[in-house]
């Protein structure tokens, strides 16, 4: 990917530069918006690293989110279904009872990758768009190329 003539497109909104790529994420490519949150006219090298580090290694860092989700889902799937039952929607739609990671991908709509503008490389945050979880959404926070945290989609640009 040519990242020169990428960044050269790029769109200022507020303190953000946005982009967008076609992701993968559970075998489902979506146009995801690629925030960089800069107040300059471009990505800081650091970020740009990251954005490479991140592309370079989406496989591996797709598979740990996944892997997160897929446990953190079904540790919570019974209060889920209670709360979706509670507003009058089907649980076996919005919260359904699963038993394979891949079965998270109709579930699950790949929206934001936040890179913020940090002192070393690999901090950067995923949005996601669920089915169970439609107000709030959910959010991966990476640290030094760690997975930091799984919360509510806001998590992913602090």
């Amino acid at each position: 990917m040519d990242l020169v003539a990428w960044n050269e497109n790029l769109k200022r909104e507020d303190d953000l530069l946005i982009g967008e790529l076609n992701l993968s994420f559970l075998g489902v490519t979506t146009k995801v918006e690629v925030c960089f949150i800069q107040k300059g006219s471009s990505p800081s090298p650091i970020q740009l690293e990251t954005l490479n580090g991140y592309l370079n290694n989406s496989e591996a860092i797709h598979s740990v989110v996944a892997e997160a989700i897929y446990a953190e889902y079904r540790a919570s799937l019974f209060s889920y279904r209670r709360a979706v039952g509670s507003w009058g929607e089907n649980p076996d739609e919005l919260a359904p009872v699963i038993s394979d990671i891949r079965e998270l991908a109709p579930l699950l709509i790949y929206q934001t990758l936040f890179i913020q503008d940090s002192e070393g490389p690999g901090e950067f945050g995923m949005g996601f768009w669920s089915k169970w979880e439609q107000e709030h959404g959910l959010g991966v926070k990476f640290v030094g190329w760690e997975l930091g945290q799984l919360d509510e989609n806001s998590i992913h640009y602090q």
